[in-house]
């Protein structure tokens, strides 16, 4: 009995360990798992949504290149002068801390007339050295990028730049310039697994280097199913580390912090976090931090670009703000997937960021984090391989939901408190499938048990009566009851004096044929067969 029993135990922690040996591979990150990665990333962005702040960040202002705007103005891209002169009005007018742009300006402006000035050069007009002199002045004073320049002289903006994870053979690898790369002496930092681009889309020269800054603005890490949930503050591209350009206007804005590089003390080389003065953020493998989504589309005030053109914008909301300009026109492309909305301004994702490097108000998962879950998924394998067999399957069904709801309550606790990313999908899958194992293996040992039992059963009773026991599902007491119930006791007559003259092969032969076609006819009446006592046999009707 006990090495049976042994042996279902073996069995039970067998079932319960089988599923580690796809769920901890996850975990690690050796074999990730598309279904795995799915339920963390939908988890992941219900905790985001059921802890929005919903409150609006009058800190950060975007001003929009809204439908509006292009409505006044005329397609995108604009003349460089009027960007000039909303650079003027920002900082002149209404007294803007920080200007970071969300677009990029690759080609020079006033292309068209450019062409035009270029074809009365080459026109016979061209020898006369008057339209010359005419030409050339005209063109000075339609060099919108000569004026957009000096907007930017001596001013906090920061233009943005793409860097391209892929650059196909017929565009070029380098479009532009660079701003200047971010130096650090540390040699850990080249070790950092950074994203590291194959090109990028840069500003005209005169343009990123009349601007003090510079950052990147493209989603260089989205998720499998789309989703932007993280963002690199930095990109490694020739061994030179470029910010962010929601890092490079926080920096702006906080021209005093020092940056740091923090790395672990137990493993060296792993980059844990990157400090702004007294912010922290912390960063994974890749130098990314997830996005500290405050609230829906809106959580940061909306300006319309004309109206800083015009004058007419509020000037109470602009006045001391860090301004992000970008655009939410549909026809631009500059709307993601996030997991606060299926169609976000991706302005604002740099507005959360640089909200998030202000504070140091970062969600993160701790380094631990991987160990913490194969932990829990040990833990998890023996209390449902040692509880869920000793309960009732409803029983053993509630305790596992009642572990699966623990490990989800664990994680968005520490979600809450702490703003900590616990990866609990994993464990709550887990339990559900070895629960459903350990289960299944119970209905099917009490089957085969069962059926063992009515094969013994049915020894003493008629297997009809067995099966409608089963069938019945009635309860077999071993207490005594008091019933009313049929009883036959046969036997031969004259059996002694018939004995007496059979030898031994010959009498057995004789209770052979009596004794089988007797016991054929008590169990056909269903009939159970208490005793054969010689020549007599003793039968009852009426019980169990």
């Amino acid at each position: 009995m006990l090495r049976g029993k042994w042996r279902r135990s073996v069995i039970r922690l067998v079932l319960s360990a089988l599923p580690l040996f796809v769920f901890i591979p996850h975990a690690l990150g050796t074999r990730p798992l598309e279904i795995l990665t799915r339920i963390e990333n939908y988890l992941y962005d219900w905790r985001v949504r059921a802890t929005l702040t919903r409150q609006v960040d009058p800190r950060i202002v975007i001003v929009d290149i809204d439908e509006a705007s292009l409505g006044r103005i005329g397609q995108w891209p604009w003349p460089r002068d009027q960007l000039a002169t909303l650079v003027n009005h920002l900082f002149d007018d209404f007294g803007v801390r920080v200007v970071g742009f969300d677009v990029v300006f690759p080609e020079p402006g006033g292309a068209e007339m450019a062409g035009v000035f270029e074809e009365l050069r080459q026109s016979p007009l061209g020898a006369d050295p008057a339209v010359v002199r005419e030409l050339a002045a005209a063109a000075g004073r339609l060099d919108g990028d000569k004026a957009f320049a000096e907007a930017l002289i001596a001013r906090d903006v920061a233009l943005g730049l793409v860097f391209k994870r892929r650059v196909s053979p017929e565009e070029p690898a380098e479009l532009g310039a660079l701003p200047p790369d971010f130096a650090v002496a540390d040699p850990r930092i080249a070790a950092v697994d950074w994203v590291r681009p194959a090109g990028f889309t840069g500003n005209l020269a005169r343009l990123q280097e009349a601007a003090v800054a510079g950052g990147f603005f493209d989603t260089a890490l989205v998720d499998s199913d789309g989703v932007v949930r993280r963002g690199p503050l930095f990109q490694s591209f020739k061994g030179r580390l470029y910010p962010s350009l929601a890092f490079a206007v926080a920096r702006l804005a906080l021209p005093e912090a020092d940056v740091r590089f923090i790395f672990d003390a137990a493993r060296p080389d792993v980059l844990t976090h990157v400090e702004l003065g007294t912010s922290r953020a912390p960063v994974d493998r890749n130098g990314a931090v997830l996005i500290p989504f405050r609230g829906p589309l809106g959580s940061f005030p909306y300006l319309s670009a004309v109206d800083v053109l015009d004058g007419t914008a509020p000037a109470a909301t602009l006045e001391g703000a860090i301004v992000l300009v970008g655009t939410s026109a549909p026809g631009l492309l500059d709307i993601r997937p996030t997991p606060v909305g299926r169609e976000y301004v991706g302005v604002e994702t740099h507005a959360n960021v640089v909200a998030g490097l202000l504070d140091g108000s970062f969600p993160y998962r701790p380094g631990n984090a991987v160990l913490l879950e194969v932990a829990g998924l040990v833990l998890l394998g023996l209390l449902t391989a040692l509880l869920v067999p000793a309960l009732s399957p409803p029983a053993g069904l509630a305790l596992a939901v009642a572990l699966a709801s623990l490990a989800l309550g664990a994680g968005f606790v520490a979600w809450l408190r702490a703003g900590i990313v616990m990866p609990v999908g994993g464990m709550a899958l887990y339990t559900a499938v070895a629960a459903l194992l350990q289960l299944t293996y119970g209905y099917f040992a009490e089957t085969r048990r069962k059926r063992r039992l009515s094969r013994l059963f049915s020894q003493y009773v008629p297997p009809e009566v067995v099966s409608d026991l089963d069938a019945s599902e009635a309860e077999v007491s071993l207490e005594g009851e008091t019933r009313q119930m049929s009883v036959l006791f046969s036997d031969v007559r004259g059996f002694t004096t018939i004995s007496e003259g059979l030898s031994a092969r010959e009498l057995t032969r004789l209770m052979n044929e009596f004794l089988t076609p007797i016991t054929a006819v008590i169990r056909g009446h269903r009939g159970t067969i208490d005793k054969y006592m010689g020549d007599a046999v003793m039968a009852f009707w009426g019980a169990p």
